[in-house]
C-alpha cells in the first residue's frame, strides 16, 4: 500500500546553509519562506525566494536550496 505520509519541518539556517539536490529526488517538497531569503534552484532555473513565497520542488528534478540572508526561517513540507 502507498503511504501518504508527509513531513513538515521548520528550519532556521545561517547564511550558506543548504539542502542538497539528492534530498529532493525522493519526493516532491513545498517550501515556504517565513523570513530572510533563499536561493532556489530547480533544474537549470535559479531564483531568489523571499518571505511569503511558496515554491514547489517537483520529485525527480535536481533541486537545491541555500539561504542567502544572514539567517532565514523556512518551512519545508516533504512527501
Amino acid at each position: 500500500a502507498k503511504s501518504n505520509r508527509r513531513s513538515v519541518v521548520e528550519i532556521t539556517g545561517a547564511k550558506g546553509w543548504r539542502v542538497p539536490a539528492p534530498f529532493f529526488r525522493k519526493g516532491a517538497a513545498i517550501l515556504r519562506v517565513l523570513s530572510g531569503s533563499a536561493l532556489v534552484r530547480i533544474g537549470e532555473y535559479s531564483f531568489r525566494a523571499e518571505p511569503g513565497d511558496h515554491v514547489t520542488l517537483p520529485k525527480g528534478i535536481d533541486s537545491e536550496l541555500r539561504t542567502e540572508s544572514p539567517t532565514a526561517r523556512l518551512l519545508i513540507q516533504a512527501s
